[in-house]
């Protein structure tokens, strides 16, 4: 019933658009003014019917004023990311998708905190993880950090669960307490990747991949033409994760005040404490000093009762949620500092904002930075695995033209920065990244699959007359034709050239250094930083600092992000449509399914950009890792 008035109300959405472009285009403002509203009061009611089921208020929310002894709860349903596709908009949002996931900014968390550390009236905070799907270490750490803010302000941070997984554990460790259910569990697992390898498979179907690539540990390609990973990509891998779980291990252990080799034993002794004996996952987690007790629900909220107001009628705590607690804060308001553009997600060449970094779009924004009254420097916020070479080549040299302009530009790594993230970290006056960025990956790679032998086992051929022998060279029916599969070795050659070679003085390091750094290598944020590739290991307020450092900016400066917007007449709808988008679109098997083959939706689209009919050969040449930073 829900799903088909979901598809319904997507359906009116695509109705309503096409009438809104053609008044636009008509130029009938004044009929434009007349209607809209008619049409969107009777869409925002109906919206209200259709989501009737789903509008229950959450258990002892209050969105109203927050009184002496109230509780705050920070109920975490989505992943942490640098940007929501359009940010604005997350109360209605949160009306309509209720438990449903949602993106979290770390930026909103962070607003939280500057706000309740100067609040009295808030003492005891309650940290709700059961519907947290995670993020990169990167972000795991920011919101980490901000807990710790909570805590020196004599906040309490409380946790409790049925099930913490490692990012789950990782945020519930900085808590002031953490509490588990008798029966719950603690995983700890470690940290891994095993992607599929389909080289074997397609050989046997008849695909050829013809994987053009250059640097050596440029593994991108490597699952469509190898049956296993190179000796080259798991001497990178093993690198790269080790010191990911380190830092890991590390933050936990001083958060909990327990030693980092604890981790490791916790994970190490499971098979021996368990082997003929009754065992208790969270007896086990309890002795191990991972948790601080075991409560039922009944017996957290006890606890809760103790030092904080019970609303008389409904016997329970009084909580405000903090979704609803951020919407009673002030705007924050810019008159003169820095401005923030983030890059998140796969490079793309145009105007694309959501679920990718277009070039087009990313260059509209850091112009629209410039010309915003009292920016006097910039930051570009890096969370990318890169993509498209043109696309990252527009935003570098946009980031030049910028500083050509007398604006400081600095780049801060989130999560990852790799390939082309890295490409346009390279134009800033300086590179921050944290110490568990993921980055370098300075390689490029084109593919550019045939079928050809598929086709003959099926005896279907293709023939005909082209003027010239470009013309349909590379047809994915026929075989790669090695005229032109030289000269995309050549370009890609050029183009990795070129990378080093821009990489080179950017970071005043020899070509020949930076080939030795390069080669497709991934490393982590402190690696690149002891090899040259960062200037200073930091989060995003570090960059800021610097930027306004360099420009010479006094002490209490404003900052403010510069992002894509949506049209006035829109925001509500889009708003409502996301809340569509996310319920019909994105059904539990499809998570499952992105799990299953460790890609990530946005890698999904622009891998099918690749492949889409209209892509030319100069598209396949990609600056891209092809990785992950969400390994918890």
């Amino acid at each position: 019933m829900i799903q088909i008035a979901l598809i319904l109300l997507k359906a009116v959405w695509r109705i309503l658009k096409f009438f809104l472009a053609f008044i636009e285009k008509l130029g009938r403002f004044a009929v434009g003014l007349l209607v809209f509203p008619i049409l969107l009061a009777g869409l925002f009611f109906g919206i209200t019917g259709l989501f009737a089921l789903y509008d229950q208020p959450s258990s002892g929310f209050s969105s109203a004023q927050v009184a002496k002894e109230t509780v705050l709860l920070i109920e975490l349903n989505g992943r942490i990311v640098e940007q929501a596709d359009y940010p604005k908009g997350p109360f209605l949002s949160r009306q309509l998708l209720q438990e449903r996931a949602q993106d979290i900014q770390v930026r909103d968390i962070v607003r939280l905190t500057d706000a309740l550390v100067k609040d009295s009236r808030v003492d005891d905070i309650v940290l709700d993880l059961s519907g947290f799907e995670g993020g990169s270490l990167v972000s795991l750490r920011q919101v980490g950090q901000q807990l710790q803010r909570l805590k020196d302000a004599g906040k309490t941070v409380l946790v409790w669960g049925l099930y913490f997984g490692q990012a789950q554990y990782y945020l519930a460790s900085h808590a002031s307490k953490v509490y588990l259910h008798p029966k719950g569990v603690l995983a700890l697992e470690g940290l891994g990747q095993r992607p599929f390898y389909f080289g074997a498979a397609l050989t046997r179907l008849g695909i050829e991949p013809n994987l053009i690539r250059a640097g050596q540990y440029k593994d991108a390609g490597e699952p469509l033409v190898r049956a296993s990973a190179s000796k080259e990509s798991l001497a990178a891998s093993q690198r790269l994760l080790d010191e990911l779980w380190r830092v890991f291990a590390a933050d936990i252990a001083r958060s909990r005040a327990i030693e980092p080799q604890q981790l490791d034993g916790f994970i190490n002794d499971l098979p021996r404490l368990s082997e003929g004996q009754a065992f208790n996952p969270a007896q086990y987690a309890l002795e191990a000093g991972l948790v601080d007790g075991l409560l039922a629900p009944d017996e957290f909220e006890a606890q809760l009762e103790k030092t904080n107001r019970v609303d008389d009628e409904l016997q329970e705590v009084i909580q405000v949620h903090w979704l609803d607690y951020l919407q009673l804060q002030p705007e924050p308001r810019f008159k003169e500092g820095v401005a923030i553009v983030v890059a998140q997600g796969p490079i793309f060449d145009g105007d694309e904002s959501v679920d990718g970094v277009g070039g087009l779009a990313t260059i509209a924004l850091l112009r629209e930075a410039r010309r915003k009254k009292g920016v006097k420097a910039l930051v570009i916020r890096v969370d990318s695995p890169g993509g498209s070479v043109v696309g990252s080549e527009l935003i570098r040299r946009e980031i030049e033209v910028t500083r050509q302009m007398g604006i400081p530009v600095v780049a801060s790594m989130a999560g990852m920065a790799a390939s082309g993230g890295y490409w346009i970290a390279a134009g800033a006056d300086a590179i921050v990244a944290d110490e568990s960025t993921i980055t370098g990956s300075i390689g490029v790679f084109a593919l550019f699959p045939s079928a050809s032998k598929v086709l003959d086992k099926l005896d279907i051929n293709t023939d005909g007359y082209t003027t010239h022998w470009l013309r349909g060279a590379y047809d994915p029916r026929r075989p790669l034709d090695p005229r032109l599969k030289g000269i995309l070795q050549a370009s890609v050659n050029q183009i990795y050239d070129d990378f080093i070679g821009q990489v080179s003085l950017a970071r005043n390091l020899s070509k020949e250094r930076v080939d030795q750094l390069a080669q497709g290598q991934v490393w982590t944020g402190g690696q690149a930083h002891q090899r040259g590739l960062v200037d200073q290991l930091g989060g995003l307020e570090k960059a800021v600092e610097l930027a306004a450092q360099k420009a010479g900016l006094d002490q209490g400066f404003d900052v403010t992000y510069v992002e894509p917007s949506e049209p006035a007449w829109s925001a509500l709808l889009s708003d409502v449509l996301r809340s569509v988008r996310a319920v019909v679109s994105s059904p539990p098997e499809w998570q499952s399914l992105q799990k299953l083959l460790n890609i990530q939706a946005s890698d999904i689209r622009w891998l099918l950009g690749l492949a889409s009919p209209s892509a030319v050969p100069v598209q396949a040449v990609q600056a891209h890792c092809l990785c992950s930073s969400d390994l918890f």
